[in-house]
């Protein structure tokens, strides 16, 4: 197969992306990458590759910013991508779009089939496919004009094979089973709903035993105030770090509020009255007497060195046995959430209470096996 593609469209006028979108109505299935220049205060979003299975388009995005002709027709097909994260993100911004349709992420549907988690395209289509591609206009200059023949061919060969790498995976997913999983979890891996909001509790604050007892006070408060926030708002926030330093601190104005370090000036904006009120209300009417002094928990112990090992087994020897990439199948925030569970429960077959989703159905089974036979 040829690695370089026999042609390309350029979309750059308005005119032309209004034609494209046309082209592309009706279209079940499209092949995306993006180009995209990443700084300090802003994604500047270069160029949108577009493959429906016959052509691929290069939309420069530079010269058109606005895009909202293609929100009708990609926002009715599945989108094939590798390891699209950042891709969707930007895809769903400038679309307008508030989610996206189904995904199809081929680094996620490799890594449903075997050990490897995050592997390059490159790596993907010389394993399934046995083609080597070039990446000598990877760390080329998109937002620059005119952009280069070369750096546009380099673009196109991104999605070119795109199709033959879906129709490959495909086939090895149904043969094991496991190609009804591919979009829940390609979802939950290229949007912000991958990992689920953490409820905190005083124990995950390891310096509170250093507060006195209006901190204290304070810092329930803040706790109770921060789980009735929004998900993504609570995303957004460094959580623990951030409510320690309001109890801790506990300033007086928003001026002092907005100088402490650690704190978003943007929360101090929208919330910082309403943060101030708490926090003075619950200094108010902490009690008068002397309460038990926290004790300060330990850094590690050797129990929790032997959990996090057995944890880690379990992972080693259940993601072998379903031949899925451990790190897609049980990441460290899950693994946390069930070193938490055990110590909660003191049973390691609470663990199984973690699970949900695509993970309760094909983990459960594998994990109750290796309980089981006394892992």
């Amino acid at each position: 197969m040829d690695s370089k593609p026999q042609s390309y469209l350029l979309v750059d006028t308005p005119q032309a992306l209004v034609r494209l979108a046309a082209h592309l109505t009706g279209s079940t299935r499209l092949y995306l990458d993006t180009e995209f220049d990443k700084r300090k205060d802003r994604t500047i979003f270069c160029l949108l590759q577009i493959h429906n299975g016959e052509e691929v388009f290069l939309v420069d995005v530079q010269r058109l910013h606005n895009l909202e002709p293609l929100a009708g027709p990609l926002s009715q097909a599945e989108w094939v991508l590798h390891a699209g994260e950042q891709d969707v993100a930007l895809l769903c911004q400038y679309l307008e779009l508030p989610q996206a349709p189904n995904l199809f992420d081929t680094q996620i549907a490799w890594a449903l089939l075997g050990p490897e988690h995050q592997v390059s395209l490159a790596y993907l289509l010389f394993r399934v496919l046995g083609l080597r591609s070039s990446k000598e206009h990877q760390v080329d200059d998109f937002t620059r004009r005119p952009l280069q023949p070369s750096m546009l061919n380099y673009a196109a060969e991104d999605v070119l094979h795109l199709p033959d790498l879906v129709d490959a995976l495909l086939l090895r997913l149904r043969e094991s089973a496991k190609d009804s999983y591919l979009h829940e979890v390609s979802r939950e891996y290229c949007t912000a709903r991958t990992r689920p909001q953490q409820i905190l509790t005083l124990q995950d604050f390891r310096n509170a035993w250093q507060l006195d007892q209006s901190g204290l006070a304070v810092l329930q408060v803040l706790l109770h105030w921060y789980h009735t926030l929004p998900d993504q708002e609570r995303r957004e926030l460094s959580g623990t770090q951030l409510l320690f330093t309001l109890a801790r601190r506990m300033p007086n104005n928003l001026e002092d509020m907005a100088g402490m370090k650690g704190v978003p000036r943007g929360l101090v904006r929208r919330r910082g009255k309403e943060l101030l009120d708490r926090i003075t209300e619950a200094a108010r009417q902490t009690p008068a007497e002397p309460f038990p002094a926290m004790m300060p928990g330990p850094y590690a112990t050797f129990h929790d060195y032997r959990v996090d090992a057995w944890l880690h087994t379990l992972r080693a020897v259940v993601c072998e046995r379903v031949s899925i990439a451990p790190e897609l199948a049980l990441p460290s925030w899950i693994l946390a959430r069930m070193h938490a569970m055990i110590e909660l429960r003191k049973e390691k077959s609470s663990i199984l209470e973690v699970l949900e989703g695509w993970r309760a159905r094909l983990l459960g089974q594998a994990i109750t096996d290796y309980l089981q036979e006394g892992g």
